[in-house]
């Protein structure tokens, strides 16, 4: 007897002061919420003889990866992980439906056209068993097509498709006035450092997703010594004390989907490098501004038409009335009903049972 599928890869449980980046509950949890049923199968470790059983009673293995493809590397970063994940795909003969494959790589940059060995045959195991590979965009496609992997379907990512529905819910239409609320996320101190001066400047709420420094702050907990929080003190001006008061009122961090969303409502704007951090408003109907910093948050942006702007810009005007001028939903909004059809197509082609409508 079947019992629908079986679930790897990106997990949905995150806690509180731990280096997981928050931003990957919503990739996970959405991946999860549009299954019919599932089972989550463990990740980290191989499977025992009964967990083995188990997953060859699945009707499919559901693979849920984020930016799995490291592009320069050989060794290291995921490999063990995904070594384990082989190990155990190869122990059953499940068809495998993956969803939102990206390959990481900096933005404008050549990058190295190399994979740790682990990945590439974990991705080689997943495209015997698949007959498309979702992919996050047409970057990742090439990417796949270089190393012999021909099935790529450029989807984008399903955490834009959470309200389960061909048409997107929100009309994103909310103005910037006086007294509006407004969001803002950073990926990288080192990068970012104008931005974040900007923020705490202007009394914008931070939302983190990796900022393990904030998140002390934030709890008036003592943070240990960093080098980068130093040199962002320094050469930005702003006292360590400054900051510290900033985090305790403006800066924000979630470990469940819900929670995120319904504290995201409340803003009329949000904007920053986070993909997901700005997905997630957008999701809470609030319209968000990308600033675009590496290929897999160019790609997404450029596949799904969402309003970007390349970071070296956004940190050179630093406005918020022309950043939020520059997020015109009209492309995202016409574009949605094809690209949701599409990622519904890609299930139904599976043979996965899914609950979108």
């Amino acid at each position: 007897m079947t019992e629908g599928a079986g679930v790897i890869g990106t997990g949905t449980i995150y806690r509180p002061f731990r280096p997981d980046n928050t931003g990957n509950i919503l990739h996970a949890v959405a991946a999860r919420r549009l299954l019919q049923n599932h089972t989550d199968l463990p990740t980290t470790r191989l499977w025992s003889e009964k967990e083995t059983e188990k997953a060859r009673s699945m009707t499919h293995i559901v693979v849920v990866m984020a930016n799995a493809i490291r592009l320069g590397e050989t060794e290291g970063g995921l490999s063990a992980h995904h070594d384990i994940m082989a190990q155990n795909l190869a122990r059953t003969n499940q068809p495998v439906v993956v969803f939102g494959l990206g390959a990481q790589a900096a933005a404008g940059r050549e990058v190295a056209m190399t994979m740790p060995e682990p990945t590439l045959r974990l991705l080689r195991i997943i495209a015997d068993r698949s007959q498309r590979i979702a992919v996050r965009g047409a970057f990742t496609a090439e990417v796949l097509e270089k190393f012999g992997i021909k099935k790529a379907a450029v989807l984008g990512c399903q955490s834009c498709f959470i309200s389960l529905t061909p048409k997107f819910p929100h009309a994103l239409n909310r103005p910037l006035k006086q007294g509006s609320r407004v969001a803002f996320n950073y990926t990288s101190i080192s990068r970012e450092a104008p931005l974040v001066k900007w923020a705490v400047e202007q009394e914008l709420d931070m939302v983190g997703q990796q900022e393990g420094y904030e998140e002390l702050l934030k709890a008036d907990q003592p943070p240990p010594a960093d080098a980068k929080m130093e040199r962002f003190y320094s050469t930005q001006g702003i006292p360590a004390e400054t900051y510290a008061a900033y985090c305790r009122t403006h800066f924000h961090k979630f470990f469940e989907q819900d929670s995120w969303l319904a504290h995201m409502a409340r803003y009329d704007f949000s904007t920053g490098s986070r993909f997901h951090g700005n997905m997630a408003a957008l999701q809470a109907g609030v319209p968000a501004l990308w600033m675009t910093h590496d290929r897999r948050t160019q790609e997404l942006c450029e596949l799904l038409k969402l309003p970007s702007m390349p970071l070296e810009d956004a940190i050179r005007i630093r406005d918020l009335a022309t950043l939020r001028a520059a997020a015109d939903y009209s492309g995202f909004l016409s574009a949605y009903p094809a690209r949701y059809a599409q990622f519904k197509a890609y299930l139904d082609e599976s043979g996965l049972p899914h609950r979108l409508a």
